[in-house]
């Protein structure tokens, strides 16, 4: 509620008010406020005065929506010491290895230092010595710079082709680089050697267990393995003084948290200290959370002051840290652009429930702004007087909203306003022989009750982005629900000029000028349209990015880009472009161009659907065709079947001539996507979708390395062409989601053929794909049998509205999911038919 100044004090609510002949009372908004008599020469004075600050309340009013400044809020992160990232090489016999050294806010060699040395994960291969800043440790430290105190060892892994699981074993040319690396930097810096410690993600985890297992004993102090696997055997040979602790997500699909399980309980077998924790919800992105945790670092430089199965994972924490820190620091390159790709049709039951959340989801620091001091010139009885406010500051509270859409091209905004405060820092005018200055003072609008402004809005896309260009906006301050307070001090001179008379004719002149205070919030309005704009932008919930990914990765990283929008009276409808990231090293030569040619939804669909047309995952498959992230190690692959594509007995019987390679020759087989992806979605009413997976060319390339040489010569491509049906239907609600059960289908059609590689010369031509195939056909069933996932779609929130998935229809070329507001979200649906 708010509070009413006092009444000596403070002048109350008025429209234009009204002083009589005689100078003996003044009517405002029916409050008499008598006053004594005065002279007529000081009447007219003070008749005078009201007209110039009248005069200046105008120009004021016209001035704030042009010159409003917003305040910016100052971050925390931007008074943070920074620390430093220093760009190294390492020479040897094979030439030269870029790697990243770190130095913490504060280091000198003044004393020793903890040392860090963070191994990445299989997409940051490479030898442009920075693609392993953009994953895990590196995006914490450029946001976080005090968070760890050591000096950090950055190595890259150079080779892309081999096993994700012995890439950093310390007898691997990466491996071993790795160690000679933090020897170098031993060498040069401040070091505690009794406190090295390790830390791997994803394909760095394995080597975490790997190189911990190889190194001698007291080389580790501590190692934390996350979102990996590792050998069992590696892990019993953990040397004793080394501290492990292993963290996964359980929502993981990309290693699952069994093979980290495996490993610790080999570990634990074996009598070696080591802890394992799965953080409920997380995924492979569970370097953000463990790296972030106040417990998991103390643990770090300290493994004896925190016990792991003590940690409390709080989820308030979880998600103030999954905000904080990106999924990535790579920039984003676009590489293919798919017209049409994805469509947004929002109802206006779907507007009710948004406009409801929206007061709250519009950041406060964001309904506020300041105007550079003003001035002006006016005659009054032929003498010139100048008028001019300083230090004007406003604010407003957003109390309520409600959009519908109403006709073509109309949208309807109504916005509750309350406490639209203007705060004058202080002001004067001074002329024909008088001078009047004050002291601060407020005006302050809607201070009891909300005062609805109405805009009458066109949505447009202008530049990728929505606008809400209002072409009419109405307001109205209620006589009964506005005040001006006098200002405090107030000193005058001149021929009868007092201080009180000075107040009268200030708060009397901007009473007098309502008109222009209610031009001048319509001119603050459009600020607000944008707020409103940002929130409807933010639809989509992150977890609906991969449910219908069909490969066991990550899909590649992309963004949305509105491009057309059409309102009729029942809601609006927007489709958009998808441009997905181009491969690694590729020229930003500006994306390719695809047109989805799948139609936008109209009428007929109410609440929030996000409609999806399957040209966009194909989109998504081929940037991965066009990079090396699409060619996986069968020893990388999720089933454990899929090993034997590279045993030397199964290829020896497809291709006889790879025995004369000898009994020490070693085999190496790689799948790799040479066409993107398809989806065909069969149209159903939304209780389930049933989407077909379909690959037109997928290899497996075979390559062998001879004892006595290190290249690996390809040999064999076997060429396969697969089909196969998901079905995907709606479970219970879990949490703040809705569950999706996600099944493969039996029916698995699986073809191929086989050939020498170009350049292989063969002795003996004899080839029979079977071996092969059926290999594959049946890894890839077993894998896909227990690939029975059941992730959440998390409801759409905006402030305090939320809207839950309650239907999966596909129709019109697009397979869509559908959103309700809550309150009927665990009801049936008619899926947007």
């Amino acid at each position: 509620m708010a509070e009413r100044p006092s009444s000596d004090r403070r002048s109350q609510q008025s429209d234009h008010g009204s002083l009589d002949a005689g100078g003996l009372e003044m009517q405002v908004e029916g409050t008499r406020m008598r006053w004594r008599r005065w002279q007529g020469g000081r009447l007219r004075t003070a008749i005078g005065l009201v007209v110039v600050w009248q005069g200046l309340g105008v120009w004021a009013a016209r001035t704030v929506g042009a010159e409003a400044v917003p305040v910016a809020a100052t971050s925390a992160s931007s008074q943070a010491s920074a620390g430093t990232f220093l760009d190294r090489v390492l020479r040897d016999e094979q030439g030269e290895h870029r790697y990243v050294e770190w130095l913490p806010p504060g280091y000198t060699a003044d004393r020793a230092w903890p040392v860090i040395v963070f191994l990445h994960g299989a997409g940051e291969r490479g030898a442009d010595g920075r693609r392993m800043l953009d994953v895990g440790l590196g995006p914490v430290l450029r946001r976080q710079p005090g968070l760890f105190p050591a000096v950090v060892v950055f190595p890259q892994a150079e080779d892309r082709r081999e096993s994700v699981r012995d890439v950093w074993r310390p007898t691997s040319p990466d491996g071993a680089r790795a160690l000679r690396i933090l020897e170098a930097v031993e060498t040069e810096r401040a070091i505690d050697k009794s406190r090295r410690i390790l830390i791997g993600w994803s394909m760095g985890a394995y080597g975490c267990w790997s190189l911990a297992a190889g190194c001698p004993e007291g080389t580790w102090s501590a190692v934390l393995p996350i979102s990996g696997g590792g050998d069992p055997r590696d892990a019993a040979e953990i040397p004793e003084g080394a501290s492990l602790w292993a963290i996964h997500g359980t929502d993981d699909r990309i290693v699952s948290a069994d093979e980290m399980t495996a490993a610790t309980n080999a570990a634990t077998a074996a009598g070696r200290p080591c802890s394992s924790t799965r953080i409920e919800g997380a995924g492979h992105d569970a370097w953000r959370l463990a790296l972030r945790h106040p417990d998991v670092i103390r643990w770090l430089f300290d493994p004896g002051s925190v016990r792991p199965e003590d940690v409390v994972w709080d989820d308030a924490a979880l998600d103030a840290w999954r905000r904080e820190i990106p999924k990535s620091d790579a920039p984003f390159v676009p590489g293919t652009a798919v017209t049409r790709a994805v469509a947004l049709r929002i109802g206006n039951d779907a507007f009710q429930a948004i406009s409801a959340g929206l007061p709250a989801g519009v950041d406060r620091e964001n309904l506020k702004g300041e105007l550079a001091d003003l001035s002006q010139e006016f005659e009054y009885e032929g003498q010139r007087i100048v008028a001019r406010l300083t230090g004007i500051r406003w604010t407003m509270e957003l109390e309520s909203v409600s959009i519908a859409a109403v006709a073509a091209e109309d949208l309807r905004i109504r916005a509750g306003l309350r406490r639209l405060v203007l705060q004058v820092g202080g002001g004067e005018a001074s002329g024909a022989g008088y001078r009047l200055a004050s002291g601060p003072f407020r005006i302050v609008i809607a201070p009891w009750r909300e005062v609805p402004v109405d805009v009458a809005a066109r949505p447009r896309i202008v530049d990728g982005k929505l606008r809400l260009n209002a072409r009419d906006i109405r307001f109205t301050i209620p006589d009964d629900n506005w005040i001006i307070e006098e200002p405090d001090e107030v000193t005058a001179s001149g021929p009868g000029l007092t201080e009180e008379i000075g107040r009268i004719a200030i708060v009397g002149g901007l009473y007098r000028a309502r008109p222009q205070v209610e031009e001048a919030v319509r001119e603050l309005i459009p600020s607000l349209i944008d707020r409103i704009e940002e929130r409807l932008a933010m639809t989509g919930p992150d977890t609906t990015s991969g449910l219908l990914w069909p490969l066991p990765t990550s899909p590649p990283a992309f963004r949305i880009r509105p491009e057309a929008i059409r309102t009729d009276r029942e809601g609006v409808s927007v489709t958009a472009r998808l441009i997905a990231a181009a491969p690694s090293g590729e020229s930003a030569g500006g994306p390719r161009t695809i047109d989805a040619a799948a139609p936008i939804l109209d009428r007929g669909a109410g609440g929030l659907a996000i409609g999806i047309a399957p040209s966009a995952v194909a989109t998504m498959s081929e940037s991965l065709v066009r990079s090396d992230e699409a060619r996986l190690n069968v020893l990388d692959a999720p089933d454990p079947g899929f090993a034997a594509l590279a045993e030397r007995s199964l290829l020896c019987s497809a291709a006889p001539d790879l025995a004369r390679h000898g009994a020490e020759a070693r085999f190496r087989t790689e799948i790799v996507l040479s066409r993107p992806i398809a989806l065909e979605s069969r149209d159903g009413p939304g209780d389930a979708l049933e989407i077909d997976v379909r690959a037109d060319e997928a290899l497996l390339v075979t390559s062998y390395q001879d004892a006595t040489a290190g290249v690996w010569r390809d040999c064999l491509t076997t060429r396969l062409q697969l089909r196969q049906p998901i079905r995907l239907s709606l479970g219970g609600s879990a949490g703040e989601g809705r569950i999706v059960q996600v099944r493969w289908g039996d029916e698995l059609d699986v073809r191929g053929t086989l050939e020498f590689c170009s350049g292989y010369a063969a002795e003996d031509a004899r080839l029979d794909a079977g071996p092969l195939v059926g290999a594959f056909e049946r890894s890839w069933r077993s894998w896909t049998s227990r690939q029975s996932a059941s992730p959440v779609v998390d409801d759409v929130e905006i402030g305090a509205a939320r809207l839950r998935l309650n239907g999966l229809p596909s129709r019109g070329g697009r397979i869509w999911l559908q959103f309700r507001p809550t309150a009927g979200a665990e009801a049936s649906s008619d899926a947007g038919e």
